[in-house]
């Protein structure tokens, strides 16, 4: 019995390591997402910008 435990632990911890690497991925993954989404929101943001300041400059 006590070698059963013993196995079905190991098949547990094996099991969780394997879970805690997906979802370490799926993470790396989505904090790499965020970032580009980011850096596509701060170009938008900065063109937005430019053109204010030549529709204000164009008005006079």
């Amino acid at each position: 019995m006590c070698k059963a435990l013993q196995d079905w632990e190991a098949e547990i911890r094996e099991e969780s390591a394997a879970e805690i690497a997906r979802k370490d991925e799926e993470i790396e993954q989505k904090t790499e997402e965020l970032i580009r989404k980011n850096a596509e929101i701060d170009s938008l943001e900065k063109r937005v910008a430019e053109l204010e300041a030549r529709l204000a400059a164009a008005n006079g």
